[in-house]
């Protein structure tokens, strides 16, 4: 099952499904018009505050020209990066909180 995800510059984007046993949840393959990639562990899928980073990655198919570190930098801003600032922007709020309540059982 193909799920068109989104078109820039009349190129075409979309995430393949299938389901894995291992990890008892979706497996996901994004692809582009010049690579294809995957998590290397398929439950990162699954987590809602993880930051998406290249090691996360693994590039199944590069067309582009790119090396493989380039087209994972390349992955991170066409895929994560608006949904990675909002992780960023959460985690910190968190870690904030948590410092400040250390910081009164303290005193």
């Amino acid at each position: 099952m193909k799920e068109k995800l989104q078109k820039l510059n009349d190129q075409a984007y979309w995430l393949e499904f299938t389901w894995n046993h291992d990890h008892d949840c979706a497996d996901g393959i994004y692809h582009a018009p010049t690579y294809s990639f995957k998590f290397k562990d398929p439950a990162i899928q699954k987590t809602t505050w993880t930051v998406i980073r290249p090691s996360h990655l693994k590039v199944l198919r590069n067309d582009s020209g790119l090396s493989a570190a380039d087209v994972k930098n390349l992955i991170i801003a066409d895929w994560f990066e608006q949904e990675n600032l909002v992780r960023r922007h959460h985690n910190n709020l968190k870690a904030q909180e948590r410092r400040a309540k250390r910081k009164l059982e303290v005193n």
